[in-house]
């Protein structure tokens, strides 16, 4: 359901989708606010489920080494229920850090994290060597990380 959204609440996301920890104060007086005004959008922007959440960005290089890998998932028979069954079980995995249900030659693309390359293979016997529905996978190594990030555009989005 699409919520209603003026410009001002449009702006409040900008600024807090790159740093949600702006305090009302700053963000009232860039965009011309008070902050007792910027407290009620953002709390009814949470409230209406805009922002969904606010986690924290994590750096892994200084956590533990990890490989980022890009996988494509084809289900193999057509069919509503066994997609619907995949999703299902592919969101249970932390390793996979998003999932899409696409067209083309493959049915689902994950993004994943994992430690190295046997924990990989420990996670393709369990989630795909041990699935018939899967029909096939191919795996792609990120070699380095050009642009991540969850923002939208949001500007472009309304044009």
């Amino acid at each position: 359901m699409k919520v209603s959204l003026d410009s001002l609440d449009y702006e409040i996301l900008q600024y807090l989708q790159t740093d949600s920890r702006i305090s009302a104060d700053t963000l009232g007086e860039i965009i011309g606010l008070s902050p007792a005004s910027v407290h009620r959008r953002v709390k009814r922007l949470r409230d209406t489920r805009v922002i969904q959440s606010e986690p924290a960005i994590l750096d892994v290089k200084k956590i533990a080494p990890c490989i980022t890998l890009i996988v494509s998932v084809e289900i193999g028979m057509e069919g509503a229920h066994l997609c619907g069954a995949f999703k299902k079980k592919i969101v249970q995995f932390d390793e996979v850090q998003q999932a899409y249900h696409a067209s083309g030659d493959m049915d689902f693309i994950l993004i994943m994290k994992v430690r190295d390359m046997d924990h990989y293979q420990e996670f393709t016997q369990r989630a795909f060597y041990e699935d018939s529905n899967v029909r096939r996978f191919k795996t792609s190594v990120v070699l380095s990380e050009v642009k991540t990030g969850q923002t939208l555009p949001i500007e472009e989005l309304l044009k």
